[in-house]
């Protein structure tokens, strides 16, 4: 049995519970414990997980899927019957002071907190059953939490109150305040629970020294807070994840369909099975997952950093062969590449839904993010033919490699760079030719400039042509383009 009722979302004719918002915060009165305050349209504030757990999880380290009010303790508001969490906060008026006593009755595990003091702990996978615990407080207004999973079977939750007046029974409505339910940085976690509210990459500060625990090498240690390695913002088939001794390298293997996940040892802790010929990975920090791009097979394996297991995969376009991918670093988004169709798509990482896409047309192949999220960077794998390219005369006045700049909010392509071609003598550590074959642009660490790496190929050199530099180091040479990303040119 649960306690509590879902939120009703507005009054409506089609709704026989309700008749009546009276002070119009989209709450009927009759669920409403604050029904001539609109600033407190319900008694509590939830937010909604799904996971597989035997223990109460730290819903610290995870974003949530939902949050909401309600008016009481409730597993209404769920998606799903089975693998799920709930995290309720509000505030708990207490008129007279004395000793309370409060139960959990839950299936499964539940934890009862009162001002962050543990008073009822139920945890572990087990049938419906009630725990008790006893807290003195003051009168007045008191912090309230209630931590709850559910694994498989039933599923219940009921929280009583006994104390000084009061008999055992449900904590009535009256008795619960709503807790603010900002969420200002949008990262799933709500600016109560979140010690960094307007920075969606951080949200836990385990040793109080200031640096969140996403850049923190040293999480557990205040007197060490060396900085982990910014979040990668450009398509690669190499990540680093976690800070210390839980650091782990992730490593895409397009020969065997795999990434391997290797420790701050050089060991390997783990093999991934994806899709065929994997290309790409990119990292959700918010959502503790990473994206693997699949080109013969067309899709995208998400896996679950925690456990290292595929646990979704996106199907794409047949024959689209998706190659580069980076998540949004401020979004529920990530960004994926469409080779073989010319395109970018932005999908929401959450759910892998098709928000938008543009068609460059060429070979695109790899890509960026600016750090706000809100420009992308696009790079041709391979450079248009160039004007006069089968004839002795070429024409290299507006050719060169693309560079591609996208507007992500909506997807429109805004303008692009052209790395043109490099006349210079043939030396040791410099020559002449046209960029082709580029990589991912690499962001300057102020997101000023991006470095793009390629080949670089010396088409006016030869017989015909006349160039120099057909020696064998001056043919074919790496190089590495730099653009001003404020005017959109090369440097």
């Amino acid at each position: 049995m649960v306690t509590g009722s879902a939120t009703t979302p507005m009054p409506s004719p089609a709704d026989p519970t309700e008749t009546r918002d009276s002070d119009g915060d989209g709450l009927g009165d009759n669920s409403d414990s604050h029904p001539n305050d609109p600033t407190r349209p319900a008694g509590l504030t939830y937010e909604y997980y799904e996971g597989n757990w035997t223990n109460l999880p730290d819903f610290n380290t995870m974003p949530s899927l939902q949050i909401g009010k309600v008016p009481n303790f409730t597993l209404a508001p769920r998606q799903r019957n089975d693998y799920f969490g709930f995290r309720f906060t509000g505030r708990l008026t207490i008129a007279t002071a004395g000793t309370y006593t409060f139960t959990l009755k839950s299936d499964d595990g539940s934890r009862l907190l009162i001002n962050d003091q543990v008073v009822v702990s139920h945890d572990g996978i087990h049938g419906p059953s009630e725990v008790s615990g006893s807290i003195v407080l003051a009168a007045g207004v008191h912090r309230i939490r209630v931590l709850f999973f559910e694994a498989y079977g039933g599923e219940s939750l009921a929280v009583s109150i006994a104390g000084p007046g009061l008999s055992k029974r449900p904590i009535p409505d009256a008795m619960l305040g709503d807790a603010p339910a900002a969420d200002s940085d949008g990262d799933g976690y709500l600016d109560a629970n979140d010690a960094f509210p307007n920075d969606p990459t951080e949200w836990a500060d385990s040793d109080g020294d200031g640096v969140g625990d996403n850049s923190d090498l040293y999480p557990t240690d205040p007197l060490r807070a060396e900085l982990a390695p910014a979040p990668v913002l450009n398509s690669t088939t190499l990540l680093v994840t976690g800070a210390g001794p839980g650091e782990e390298t992730w490593v895409v293997n397009p020969d065997n369909d795999s990434v391997s996940v290797v420790n701050r040892n050089g060991q390997r802790v783990a093999t991934v099975n994806v899709g065929t010929q994997p290309s790409s990975i990119a990292r959700s920090i918010p959502r503790a997952e990473l994206y693997v791009t699949n080109k013969k097979s067309a899709t995208i394996s998400v896996i679950a950093a925690a456990s290292r297991a595929v646990v979704r995969t996106i199907a794409l376009a047949p024959g689209s062969a998706p190659h580069g991918i980076v998540a949004s670093p401020t979004r529920d988004e990530f960004f994926v590449v469409l080779e073989a169709l010319g395109r970018v798509q932005k999908r929401r990482a959450s759910t892998g839904e098709l928000l938008a896409q543009v068609s460059l047309g060429g070979t695109p192949r790899h890509l960026a993010v600016s750090p706000d999220g809100n420009t992308l960077y696009v790079t041709l794998f391979i450079t248009p033919r160039l004007p006069g390219e089968s004839t002795r005369t070429l024409n290299l006045a507006s050719a060169g490699g693309q560079m591609h700049i996208v507007r992500a909010s909506d997807m429109v392509a805004l303008s692009n760079v052209t790395l043109r071609v490099r006349s210079v003598n043939p030396s040791e550590s410099a020559g002449p030719g046209i960029p082709n074959y580029l990589n991912a642009p690499v962001l300057t660490p102020d997101g000023t400039q991006a470095l793009v790496p390629s080949k670089q190929d010396n088409v006016q050199a030869g017989a015909m042509r006349g160039g120099v530099g057909m020696t064998f180091d001056h043919r074919v040479r790496a190089t590495t383009a730099r653009i001003n990303l404020a005017t959109g040119t090369e440097n």
